[in-house]
């Protein structure tokens, strides 16, 4: 286990088809292939040189502990999406790639104005408040809503993706294939929207069932054109399994998601568990993402002084989640028994 907080495994994802638990909780691999009309789904991964993450663990001591009682029988994977499960930053490391809001956002099958009144709700979500809950989901109803008003229609998002900048993170299908070889349930937790984060993922060679995919999710009439947002309004402060009753009551009871390992690149996504009966001290392996190098700078090393008291394992750097990966591999590989 000592070389799990060394190195990262460079073993590549299986190719074809992988389950992750039952029906329910159904996770494909699928071949890559070059979508018609897309990009390539492997898109040129390998266009630059690319660090390893540097590893941060807060009390090693303390996380070996911990993972002495996770074993593939009782642990569930929950990730949040942006910027976790995709990339932060475009090749030449200048600019953000985007997010779901900007996916659509950026698209020119709507109209300049759209974007207009897009950016005046991010400024208002920049601005000072003592209520965040109550301001983010008023700006995430009005986007919402927006999308309505300005007729957004189903077949788009599949152009909408493939000319966008979002991009899988390197070992989001290795994490797919390890919790799928283990028979791990995962849930992908997210800000932003559910039918952008499918296609992301089926561009991406990842075949999802909706119900593993917990995000704003839009309702299209007969016509394919959105229409309304189904409940609940999911936002950056309100990031949590109480959203999701039938979630709790579903894992009530039972010996699965008695541990949860935790993937996140924001201080909130650590209550992306809560709901569950858990204790953060033992039963939770929170890993956090800081999607910026190492260079020396104030912010930066704050930062991961933040994360390194909130996080049992902080990752540095915009690159592959291998220690997501073979952390999993490794908790799966402690029980082997059906």
């Amino acid at each position: 286990m000592h070389n799990l907080w060394h190195r990262c495994c460079a073993s590549a994802a299986a190719a074809g088809t992988l389950a992750i638990g039952a029906s329910s909780w159904r996770f494909e691999v699928r071949p890559q292939h070059k979508k018609q009309g897309g990009r390539t789904t492997t898109r040129c991964q390998d266009e630059r040189q690319h660090k390893p993450m540097r590893i941060v663990v807060r009390d090693q001591a303390a996380l070996d502990s911990k993972l002495r009682s996770f074993t593939r029988q009782n642990v569930v994977l929950i990730a949040d999406f942006d910027n976790t499960l995709t990339e932060n930053k475009t090749y030449d490391m200048r600019n953000k790639r985007d997010d779901c809001h900007r996916v659509i956002m950026n698209s020119p099958l709507l109209p300049d104005a759209f974007r207009t009144d897009m950016q005046q709700l991010f400024i208002a979500g920049s601005q000072p408040s003592a209520d965040k809950d109550a301001l983010f989901d008023s700006l995430w109803r009005r986007s919402n809503q927006l999308m309505v008003d300005y007729g957004l229609q189903r077949n788009w998002l599949h152009e909408m993706v493939c000319s966008s900048t979002t991009e899988l993170r390197r070992g989001t299908q290795r994490l797919v294939a390890a919790a799928a070889a283990g028979d791990v349930p995962v849930l992908i937790f997210s800000a932003g929207i559910k039918q952008v984060i499918l296609e992301c993922f089926s561009q991406g060679g990842l075949q999802v069932s909706e119900d593993l995919v917990l995000a704003n999710s839009m309702h299209f009439d007969d016509e394919g054109v959105l229409v309304s947002w189904q409940e609940p309004t999911v936002h950056v402060h309100n990031k949590s399994l109480t959203l999701y009753p039938h979630l709790i009551r579903k894992f009530h009871g039972t010996d699965r998601a008695t541990k949860i390992v935790l993937l996140g690149d924001q201080v909130g996504d650590l209550s992306m568990a809560h709901g569950l009966p858990l204790d953060m001290n033992r039963d939770i392996i929170a890993i956090g993402l800081v999607n910026d190098q190492m260079d020396g700078s104030e912010h930066v090393a704050n930062q991961v002084a933040r994360y390194s008291e909130l996080f049992d394992v902080v990752l540095v750097g915009d690159g592959p989640i291998d220690f997501a990966v073979e952390l999993l591999e490794n908790i799966c590989a402690q029980d082997k028994s059906p």
